[in-house]
């Protein structure tokens, strides 16, 4: 197992990015990652959020462009848990950046935006990962069977 900390970028900690923001705050303490920076766009829904990444050490910025322009080169992975609109872009930003990618599913809204990603990962040398989802979580399994 390596000693290396990974230094991750965090696009949003509200909605369902809450659960990457625990999941990276427990495995801080495992000292597998640092969490690095963080963008929060809604600091009013986001204030205990805020207050832990303060007292964490993490930078916060209220913009992907302010992070990147402080960060960039400095992220090894960066996680886009935001809305579908966005996953084209920021996916190719993080990897013109330097840093692979951890963006949710779907990949993108449509084609032309996943060829896009494809070829800013192919030109970039980096990793793009799209999440899904366990399909065998209880609460998934609860859903299938209600409808």
């Amino acid at each position: 197992m390596s000693n290396h900390t990974y230094r991750v970028a965090l696009i949003g900690v509200t909605g369902y990015a809450a659960i990457h923001l625990r999941a990276l705050l427990t495995s801080q303490i495992q000292q597998r990652f640092t969490l690095k920076a963080a963008v929060i766009v809604n600091p009013s829904e986001a204030r205990e959020a805020s207050i832990t990444l303060q007292k964490n050490g993490t930078a916060i910025y209220s913009t992907v462009d302010d992070m990147w322009a402080d960060q960039s080169g400095q992220i090894d992975l960066t996680i886009i848990p935001t809305g579908i609109a966005w996953h084209s872009t920021m996916t190719c930003q993080a990897l013109r950046a330097g840093s692979n990618v951890l963006v949710e599913k779907p990949a993108a809204a449509t084609l032309e935006e996943v060829d896009a990603m494809m070829a800013a990962e192919a030109q970039s040398g980096k990793l793009v990962a799209v999440g899904f989802q366990d399909i065998y979580q209880p609460s998934v399994q609860w859903a299938k069977q209600a409808l």
